[in-house]
Order: structure tokens, then C-alpha cells, then sequence
């Protein structure tokens, strides 16, 4: 086989200027059209969910809580910062079921916060989301966590002092 020369890979794709003019053509999304990626960070206890996500100055947060038809449950946030206008989503996945109706929504000064009852009190789960994969947002808030031992200790205390 013979090797092509420029001038036919040229003849065959088109030129350099014939490229850019085609990607003029296509539509540019602009940073600030797109919304940003906010840190969530969570924590648990046997019977709920404790989100934090880290969003400023959002006075309305638009938050969605509930369970897929398959049952797993899901979370969607839609937030502006109220100073810049920026604009913040999140939508995850949840590892298990969670009840709607039990939860609450707190929106302050630097956060918003979530309080998310699981469907059933249990065991914790072994991560938020129902991917394996590390989700670069989404963080331990090791402040408020609590491991099971911790939440049973606490439990036999309130019982002695009773």
C-alpha cells in the first residue's frame, strides 16, 4: 500500500477551514447558563438521612424527595444563590427507600439542610447513593455522623437514667 501525502487526506476531509467553519455553526453553551455542581454532605442515623448541601444565600430551594417505581428512593435539588444568581442542581440516586412525608427541609444562610426518614428503620446503609461509583461531590459530613455502636450506647444511657 501506498502511504497518502497531506494533499490527499486534504482532498478527502476537507480543509482546516472548512473544520472551523462547521464548529461555528454548532451551538456554545456558556458556563454561566449551566448550573453548578453543589458538595453535599451526609451523615446517618438508623431511621433518616442527614444532607447538607452546601449551596449560600438559596432562600427557595426547589426539593424533590420519593421513591422510583422500582422502589430505590431519589433526590432532586434546584437552588439559586440569591446574591450572585448562580444556580445550583444535584439529582442522586438513594441506596434505599425513604419516606416523603416524614421529611424536613431547612433552608439557612450557608446550607440547606435535609432531614430524609428512610422507609424502614434499620441497619445503616453502606453508602448514599445506589452507584458504587465515588461521586465527587458528595461527602461524609463526619460532624454529624454516628455509627450504629453510638446510636445503641445512647439508647442503653437514656434507658439507665430513666
Amino acid at each position: 500500500k501506498r502511504k497518502k501525502g497531506r494533499s490527499e487526506v486534504r482532498r478527502r476531509h476537507g480543509s482546516v477551514a472548512d473544520t472551523t467553519h462547521v464548529l461555528e455553526v454548532l451551538p456554545r453553551t456558556k458556563e454561566k447558563d449551566m448550573a453548578h455542581l453543589p458538595d453535599v454532605y451526609w451523615a446517618q442515623r438508623t431511621d433518616k438521612i442527614l444532607i447538607t448541601i452546601d449551596v449560600p444565600d438559596c432562600p427557595q430551594p426547589k426539593v424533590e424527595i420519593g421513591n422510583h417505581d422500582g422502589g430505590d428512593g431519589y433526590l432532586k435539588f434546584q437552588g439559586t444563590n440569591g446574591s450572585s444568581g448562580v444556580e445550583y442542581a444535584v439529582q442522586l440516586d438513594l441506596y434505599g427507600k425513604v419516606n416523603a412525608d416524614g421529611s424536613k427541609i431547612s433552608a439557612g444562610g450557608r446550607n440547606v439542610f435535609l432531614a430524609i426518614q428512610k422507609e424502614t428503620e434499620g441497619p445503616h446503609w453502606p453508602r448514599l447513593a445506589k452507584e458504587k461509583t465515588k461521586l465527587r461531590n458528595v461527602h461524609c459530613d463526619w460532624n454529624k455522623w454516628k455509627d450504629e455502636d453510638e446510636e445503641e450506647e445512647e439508647g442503653a444511657c437514656a434507658i439507665r437514667s430513666d
